[in-house]
């Protein structure tokens, strides 16, 4: 069993910040040993429970004492023979330098992790520049023999080589110390009064001093608006004691030091750290893990977390005007709060993982690949036509795969192994129909289960009526663990009679087959609760059953681009687009859409009608008199199914979906998220999407006069028309951004397994 020395200048910052790197150690049969001063009363405990051994060495980090130094270096000297260890990995200027100068005494594998450069290489004063010199000398020595020194970002990293303190060869960056994504989890921020927040040890280079002066000339503008501070004194040269932050009370909230800072995060709006220079902040890793905009500096180890404008703005070191401009800008754009913040976790998910970050250190440190990046939790995933995987889901399974094994099922088609390599998944062909096919259905049930007897996966995931029924069945026989039905829509509704009878029994009994049931929208859950089954049912996030990507369905194109698309299919600068995106069946309101235009025609001969979708003559067949007007009349252009419909969303100028039925639409939220006036019937789950009289209208079911008068209305009133589109786009990306709905997706598979 291989020993690990881990060397730290602060007892506490081995749980906040090497917490989980020492249980991955452990994890790789490795017996832990710590060296640091006492721990806090507050860690006692906690250290108790981790069950690590630790050596009691005060390093005194904040004081320069030759004598106290030397008796340091000597103390690690007789504790690396005792203890005999094959690795040691120290952070912090003291730790390193004398762990490093030690070290050189045995056959140990030495490696240096610079966090930040801190105090010593900060300033302009002459006795700042003399301890940067005599610094950079004993770093010089200590890491001569080091195996590698590993830094938290590129800038402290060229900064040592360019001071000749060490060769390039021997450098790592790896992305801070990560954040454990499942602890710091996304909590949307609720937004009734705007707050900021600072974590931080109360220190002047953190910009403690430059956040209370911004806070001071927004209170007077904004008075109602809260400025809190959370984190401990420092007794660093640095520090700013509490007698001065109690100054700050009429602007600051000082709200003291605590253990967890995650209900401080939840309750907040804006994290804020306007520091001067950093490793990579923790605890804005933290806030942004948790889905806060952040407001921090240009500083080193500040902006590599923040893309402008994206997921936070970076101000410049020390300007109190720019800090105070940009926190009037959250103000004054609360809507900004929620896209940023998922912003912010999508960043953390690709960049921050601590999973990730330990991975690369325990590769650096000569450990191998850590267990916790293996995707040992498997996800099936079953849809009876796999044009839903490139349409309906899309993105999520390749999302998915950076937590489970992911596999898809479906029909064969000729874009399966597109969707496999877009996804980044296997993919597995299955025949299966849309129809009551009992033959074809047991030889799909059959393979279905060899399959999943084969693969034994944790949790088999299904949508659509017919993948829902034979995939749950399947996964029951196999005596999957967790088997999870996705009810996205109800046929049943619009039928009356034996077919009735017969489909609500097929329901019952996939609900009976399945563990968890979701489905994508309120209204509906509670139609299934009313009339098929009390069994719970979970509608993830706001709805939905994959979200919306925000920046894809944007509106992007300029007036040139749409005019070509225009002119391409006959549509002039001056037509009116009313645009229709699905099946063409009756059961989507098709027959009295087309009556309806036929009639607005008449009045408003500078109307287009556009649909975009393919005609289903197998299931809920239009009238044979509406599809000839659909091919007979120039007014109305049928460009049939298309997989990307950016292009018609670009030139549309209303968007009208007057189905019978619905789950929850993606059409309407895509269009929406183009910042396109909705209109649709007042149905389980368009009258979720749509906020009558706000982002859209809402008319009756099978009503011609009422969808052709709300036509009209978006045609005629110019200031209601232009109210709604201001609105649109702002209230899909509250409730529907996609990254937001994956993250509760991939929370609601966490709860079950």
């Amino acid at each position: 069993m291989k020993k690990v020395i881990i060397i730290a200048p602060i007892y506490d910052s081995l749980i906040n910040f090497r917490g989980d790197l020492i249980e991955e150690i452990k994890n790789k049969d490795c017996e832990v040993v710590t060296i640091s001063p006492a721990p806090s009363k507050q860690y006692r405990e906690t250290f108790k429970d981790k069950q690590i051994k630790n050596i009691t060495l005060n390093f005194e980090r904040n004081k320069v004492n030759p004598f106290h130094d030397f008796y340091m270096f000597v103390k690690l000297v007789i504790i690396f023979w005792t203890q005999s260890p094959d690795i040691v990995l120290s952070y912090g200027i003291k730790p390193v330098i004398y762990g490093g100068l030690a070290a050189k005494f045995f056959k140990i594998n030495f490696y240096a992790l610079v966090t930040g450069v801190g105090y010593a290489f900060q300033g302009d004063s002459f006795k700042r520049k003399l301890l940067t010199k005599l610094v950079a000398i004993l770093y010089k020595s200590a890491l001569k023999k080091a195996n590698e020194v590993i830094f938290h970002n590129k800038e402290n990293c060229n900064l040592f080589v360019e001071k000749n303190i060490i060769s390039k060869l021997k450098t790592s960056v790896v992305n801070g110390s990560g954040v454990d994504i499942d602890k710091f989890n996304f909590e949307p921020p609720v937004i009734k009064n705007v707050s900021f927040l600072c974590i931080s040890r109360l220190l002047g280079e953190k910009g403690l001093r430059e956040y209370a002066a911004a806070a001071k000339i927004v209170k007077k503008k904004f008075p109602n608006i809260i400025f809190n501070l959370v984190g401990p004194e420092d007794t660093s040269p640095d520090g700013i004691s509490l007698n001065e932050v109690m100054t700050w009370s009429d602007y600051i909230n000082y709200k003291g030091a605590t253990l967890d800072v995650r209900p401080f995060i939840k309750s907040s709006n804006i994290f804020i750290l306007p520091s001067y220079h950093e490793g990579i902040s923790r605890s804005i890793l933290e806030a942004m893990s948790m889905g806060r905009p952040i407001l921090t500096t240009d500083g080193v180890g500040c902006k590599e977390t923040v893309e402008d404008n994206v997921n936070g703005f970076k101000v410049p070191v020390g300007s109190i005007e720019k800090l105070a401009e940009k926190m009037i800008w959250f103000i004054q754009n609360p809507m900004s709060l929620n896209q940023m913040g998922i912003a912010s976790r999508k960043i953390v998910e690709q960049r921050y993982d601590v999973r990730k970050v330990n991975f690369e250190m325990l590769n650096i440190i000569g450990l191998g690949a850590t267990r916790s990046l293996a995707k040992s939790e498997k996800i099936i995933i079953i849809t009876s036509v796999p044009i839903s995987f490139s349409t309906l889901i899309r993105g999520q399974a390749k999302y998915l795969s950076n937590f489970y094994n992911v596999k898809l099922v479906s029909s064969f088609s000729s874009n399966n192994s597109q969707i496999s390599d877009f996804e980044g998944v296997e993919f597995k062909s299955i025949n299966m129909t849309r129809k009551i096919t009992p033959i074809q259905d047991l030889k799909a049930i059959y393979r279905l289960y060899k399959y999943i007897s084969i693969e034994r996966p944790n949790i088999v995931y299904t949508f659509t009526p017919k993948a829902g029924l034979l995939g749950m069945l399947a996964s029951f026989l196999c005596r999957i663990p967790v088997r999870v039905h996705n009810i996205v829509g109800l046929p049943l509704m619009e039928y009356t009679g034996w077919k009735l009878v017969l489909l609500k029994f097929i329901e019952r009994l996939t609900y009976f087959f399945s563990t968890r049931i979701f489905c994508n929208s309120f209204g509906l859950k509670k139609y299934i609760n009313d009339n098929l089954t009390s069994l719970p049912i979970t509608v993830v996030g706001q709805g939905s059953i994959n979200g919306v990507d925000t920046e894809y369905f944007k509106d992007k194109l300029n007036n040139e681009e749409k005019s070509l698309i225009r002119l391409k299919h006959n549509i002039s600068n001056n037509d009116f687009v009313i645009t229709f995106l699905g099946r063409i069946v009756r059961d989507k309101g098709i027959n009295e859409l087309v009556e309806s235009f036929v009639l607005l025609l008449k009045k408003y001969p500078n109307l287009k009608l556009l649909l975009v979708g393919d005609y289903d003559d197998n299931l809920n067949r239009i009238d044979d008199e509406t599809k000839d007007l659909i091919s007979s009349m120039e007014s109305i252009i049928n460009v049939g199914f298309k997989s990307d419909i950016r292009d018609f969303l670009s030139i549309s100028d209303l968007f009208v979906l007057p189905s019978y039925r619905e789950g929850l639409p993606n059409s309407l939220i895509e269009a929406g998220s183009f910042g396109i006036p909705l209109l649709a019937t007042n149905i389980n789950g368009c009258n979720e999407i749509i906020d009558n009289n706000e982002t859209g209208l809402l008319i009756k079911m099978k009503d011609i006069n009422s969808l052709k008068d709300g036509i009209e209305k978006c045609i005629t009133d110019k200031k209601f028309y232009s109210y709604i589109k201001s609105n649109v786009r702002d209230k899909i990306i509250m409730k529907y951004e996609q990254n937001s709905f994956w993250l509760n997706l991939k929370d609601e598979f966490k709860k079950t397994i």
